[in-house]
């Protein structure tokens, strides 16, 4: 018998002290993320509801948990988040996809894991195989992946052996053997990729494009200088660090691959690449730019309509 679900696990990592808009160069490190494990849903479930009927979901989201819990990180109940999300009314369509993305912007995740698990019965036991796949919430840019390995077990239940895949080793990840726990190795990645991207900020993508019904191009003089350099400086100054990156330049579109902002406000909650967008396109318009902004797979899109 053979068994495939996916899951998505979703960390939501909060820094122990909280700092400056743009964090300042003596930023500390975060060090306690907060996970929260949700299921992934087909087309015909509903994320609301999936659970209730499918003890499989709740065996694996607990063992996922528990692994946490182990390790000593905070975790937060999915259940109860969801709960608190219906009372606040954040669900405005039916639409599974905007479902989550209120779910995930509701909670404050940083990072998503989408985890894939199949487990496969032999005639004296069973394998169980975990992929875990973890990505930014606000960019979709991957972080790290991982793939879990119980080995074949004689006489283990289910939970035994999402279990021995998880946590118990000796365990393989990719095709190479290992006497780290599988759940461990892939919690160091994440922190180093997180711990990383605190010190040098979140990657997003800045597109710039011309409206069809332009008057003018990048090259047009704004103020005395070319509108592609006035964009260019205004990154140069409100991008973390003033790191950036222009991947190419034309007449009609400016493409920036690679703009480091802020991780957390100066409330200490995460800075939104949309009030990023919205300080750009306010700096744009005093320079007598008119500009409309878009958030899509978590790149900014600005196009200008004058």
């Amino acid at each position: 018998m053979k068994v495939s679900t996916t899951l998505i696990a979703l960390l939501v990592l909060a820094s122990l002290s909280k700092t400056g808009f743009a964090q300042g160069a003596n930023a500390t490190n975060v060090v306690q993320p907060k996970i929260m494990v949700i299921p992934y849903i087909k087309e015909s479930e509903d994320l609301r509801t999936v659970l209730e009927a499918d003890f499989k979901k709740r065996e694996v989201i607990a063992q996922i948990k528990n692994g946490f819990d182990n390790r000593g990180f905070t975790t937060k109940d999915f259940v109860a988040t969801l709960k608190e999300a219906k009372d606040a009314k954040i669900f405005i369509t039916n639409t599974q996809s905007d479902i989550k993305s209120a779910l995930v912007e509701f909670s404050g995740a940083d990072i998503y894991v989408e985890v894939e698990y199949n487990l496969v019965k032999t005639n004296n036991g069973g394998i169980a195989k975990i992929i875990l796949n973890g990505y930014d919430a606000s960019t979709g840019n991957a972080y790290a992946n991982i793939t879990c390995n119980s080995g074949e077990r004689y006489g283990t239940d289910d939970g035994s052996l999402i279990t021995a895949a998880l946590i118990t080793p000796p365990v393989s990840y990719g095709d190479k053997p290992s006497t780290v726990p599988c759940l461990d190795n892939f919690l160091d990645i994440l922190q180093a990729k997180f711990t990383d991207m605190v010190n040098k900020g979140r990657s997003v993508k800045v597109d710039f494009s011309m409206d069809a019904g332009a008057a003018r191009d990048f090259d047009s003089k704004v103020g005395g200088k070319q509108l592609s350099d006035l964009i260019d400086d205004w990154l140069a100054e409100n991008s973390y660090k003033n790191n950036y990156h222009a991947q190419g330049t034309t007449a009609k579109r400016l493409f920036y691959d690679d703009v480091r902002i802020p991780l957390l406000d100066a409330n200490g909650r995460n800075f939104k690449l949309n009030k990023f967008g919205q300080s750009l396109t306010e700096y744009l318009d005093k320079q007598g730019v008119k500009a409309k902004r878009a958030i899509k797979n978590g790149g900014l899109f600005i196009t200008i309509s004058n």
